[in-house]
C-alpha cells in the first residue's frame, strides 16, 4: 500500500490544510488503496514554538500589518538565487524533518507550505532524500523560501508562475498549471433557486475581518440584499452578528462540509472576501463574481494584485470606500454587463487550466508505481 504524506505548516486549519485535503480526496478517488497522512512539521520539533509563532502571525498582520508586511517582502521575496540557504531553517527543522521522513516513510511527499518543500530540497541536494516531492503552491506567486531546483513536480496557479519557475531553470516537463487545488465538492453543479433578493456571501470572519464594523454598518443598512456571513470559527463575531436580529444578516458557523460550501457558492450572486488564495480559488472554481477586500499583509497582497491584473474581480480594493459601500453595491448587483464580463473572464482563466483530477492521476501513475 504506497503511502502520500502532505506537509501543511502549523496547526491551525488554514489554505494549507485545505489544498492537503483537497489534493488527498482525489487521490483517494484515483487511488483508493493508498495511505495518505497529514503531518505538520512543528509536531515534531515543538509545540510551544508552533504556539509561540501563530500568535507572533496573528499578532503581526492585526496590530502592525504594515511593518509585517515589509519585513514578508524583505524575507521572503527579495532573494534572486533560487539556492539561497536559510540556515536558521535548517538548523531549528531539519532533524525534525528527518526524523518524520524515518517514521513515516512515504512514497510520496506533497508540501504545501514553503517551509517543508526548503527542507526536502535541502536533503534531496544532499542525497538524504529520495523520495519524489511535489510543490502545490497556494497563492498567485511564489515566494523565495519555497524549495524549487530538486523539487519533482510543480503544481502552480497560473502562467505567470510557471514561466517564473521556467526562468529559475526548471523544467517544463516538471511544471502543470493547475490552480489552487480545491475539493472535487466543486465540481459538482447545483441549479440555485431564484430568490427575491441577491444573495452575497461574506468570507473572512475567521480571522476578524468584521472586527472593526465597517463592512458590518455598511451591511445594517444594505437591506436590499441577504448576506450570509462566515464566521469560521470567531466564535463571539457569531453571536454578535446573531444578537442583531437582522433578517437580512445571516451568520453562519464553522463549515466543515465542502458539499455544503459549494451549494452557498452556487447559490451566491457574489461573494465578499479578502484574496486569501484558497477562498479565491474556490470561488474562480464556482464563477462566482468576487468583490474583494483590502488584503492582509503578506501574500495576499500580491493575490490582489495578481487578481487585480486579471480583472478576475469586481473591484480594485485600493479604491475601496466604506461610505459609499451601499450604494457601490447595488450599482454593481444591477449591472449585468459588468458581472457577466466579470464571469467570462473567470471562466477563461479555469479553461486555461489543467485538470486538477488528471495531474492527480499523473502524480499516481509517476510517483506511486
Amino acid at each position: 500500500m504506497p503511502k502520500i504524506l502532505f506537509l501543511p505548516f502549523l496547526q491551525f486549519y488554514s489554505g494549507h490544510h485545505s489544498v492537503c485535503d483537497s489534493l488527498a480526496e482525489f487521490m483517494k478517488q484515483i487511488h483508493p488503496g493508498c495511505s495518505i497522512e497529514i503531518v505538520d512539521i512543528f509536531s515534531y520539533r515543538s509545540r510551544i514554538a508552533e504556539e509561540a509563532v501563530s500568535r507572533l502571525y496573528l499578532a503581526g498582520i492585526a496590530s502592525c500589518p504594515e511593518i509585517y508586511s515589509k519585513l514578508y517582502k524583505k524575507a521572503a521575496c527579495a532573494q534572486k538565487n533560487i539556492d539561497q540557504r536559510r540556515y536558521f531553517y535548517e538548523w531549528f527543522f531539519l532533524s525534525a524533518m528527518k526524523k518524520l521522513l524515518e517514521k513515516t516513510a512515504p512514497d510520496l511527499i506533497v508540501c504545501s507550505h514553503a517551509l517543508p518543500s526548503y527542507l526536502c530540497n535541502v536533503l534531496k541536494s544532499r542525497g538524504e532524500l529520495t523520495v519524489p516531492v511535489i510543490n502545490a503552491y497556494t497563492d498567485y506567486f511564489i515566494n523565495d523560501l519555497w524549495g524549487v531546483r530538486n523539487i519533482d513536480l510543480h503544481l502552480v496557479p497560473g502562467t505567470q508562475n510557471r514561466a517564473a519557475l521556467l526562468s529559475r531553470g526548471i523544467p517544463s516537463s516538471s511544471v502543470i498549471v493547475t490552480g489552487i487545488p480545491v475539493s472535487p465538492s466543486f465540481e459538482k453543479r447545483i441549479t440555485p433557486k431564484e430568490n427575491e433578493k441577491a444573495l452575497i456571501l461574506i468570507a473572512g470572519g475567521n480571522l476578524g475581518m468584521l472586527n472593526d464594523y465597517q463592512l458590518l454598518h455598511a451591511m445594517l443598512s444594505t437591506d436590499c440584499v441577504t448576506f450570509y456571513i462566515l464566521c469560521g470559527r470567531n466564535n463571539n463575531l457569531y453571536r454578535k452578528l446573531k444578537q442583531l436580529g437582522k433578517p437580512h444578516i445571516v451568520p453562519l458557523s464553522y463549515i466543515s462540509s465542502r458539499d455544503e460550501m459549494n451549494t452557498l457558492y452556487s447559490c451566491a450572486d457574489m461573494v465578499i472576501t479578502k484574496p486569501g488564495g484558497v477562498t479565491i480559488s474556490e470561488v474562480l472554481s464556482k464563477q462566482v463574481p468576487a468583490y474583494l477586500l483590502p488584503p492582509l499583509p503578506g501574500q495576499e497582497e500580491f493575490n490582489a494584485a495578481f487578481l487585480t491584473e486579471e480583472k478576475l474581480c469586481l473591484n480594485a480594493y485600493a479604491t475601496l470606500d466604506f461610505s459609499v459601500f451601499p450604494q457601490s453595491l447595488s450599482l454593481l448587483l444591477s449591472n449585468q454587463e459588468v458581472l457577466t464580463a466579470c464571469k467570462e473572464r473567470m471562466a477563461a482563466y479555469q479553461a486555461s487550466l489543467y485538470d486538477c483530477r488528471k495531474a492527480v492521476l499523473f502524480m499516481s501513475e509517476n510517483y506511486l508505481t
